[in-house]
């Protein structure tokens, strides 16, 4: 005698019914959205987590700037002790000046400062922004130990390009202020120094900035 399921049983172990793919297509979905709201906040932090670095490399170069700047020595000034070259020169790209700032640790005096791009070691198209200071002369102190020749310094990395412009009177028309793209005067300090850096492959967090030279005339 043999026995025979019923229909209905064949067809419920035959597959999922309708309701069953429905709820399953709805869980399926509401997971999905929360992996891709997952992933968009995971980039959204990233992208935070990015621009805090880069923004916290960049200040210190900054202040740096703005302080060696600052106490840029004009070239009447540099006469006293027998140097003769200009107190800043200037181009697009690189800067050179003299100045009494030395930042904590290193020892006091006149240093001869030179900003400008250096490329990245395994970063094509990425460069450094070094900056390079070589001791003129010492601050008058006894005991004093014998200063190293130069010091070269990575204000911050993975920069695209660098700008510099001056502000200032040329030496034929000392009422004439204006930016210039170059600094060459041997009489004068430019009023004020303008840096841009354009970062590679990310949005700059390096607004363009005016340093004020203070013994400018």
């Amino acid at each position: 005698m043999s026995s025979q399921a019923p229909a209905g049983a064949a067809a419920d172990e035959a597959g999922f019914t309708l309701i069953e793919m429905i709820v399953a297509l709805a869980l399926l979905a509401l997971v999905s959205g929360l992996l891709a709201g997952s992933v968009r906040s995971t980039r959204t932090i990233l992208a935070a987590i990015e621009r805090f670095n880069t923004a916290s490399a960049v200040l210190p170069a900054q202040t740096y700037l703005r302080s060696a700047l600052a106490q840029t020595v004009p070239a009447r000034a540099n006469a006293l002790i027998g140097d003769t070259s200009p107190g800043l020169v200037g181009e697009t790209d690189r800067v050179r000046f003299k100045t009494f700032y030395a930042p904590k640790g290193q020892l006091e005096g006149l240093y001869q400062i030179e900003v400008g791009l250096e490329p990245m070691a395994g970063r094509a198209g990425a460069y450094d922004l070094v900056v390079i200071q070589t001791l003129q002369r010492l601050a008058p102190a006894d005991g004093a130990p014998a200063p190293v020749p130069s010091l070269k310094s990575t204000l911050t990395s993975d920069v695209a390009s660098v700008s510099f412009r001056y502000f200032g009177a040329s030496d034929s028309d000392p009422l004439d202020l204006q930016w210039l793209e170059r600094w060459s005067s041997a009489e004068r300090l430019p009023r004020m120094v303008e840096v841009g850096v354009t970062f590679a492959g990310t949005k700059p967090p390096w607004q363009r900035l005016e340093f004020p030279l203070l013994l400018a005339e």
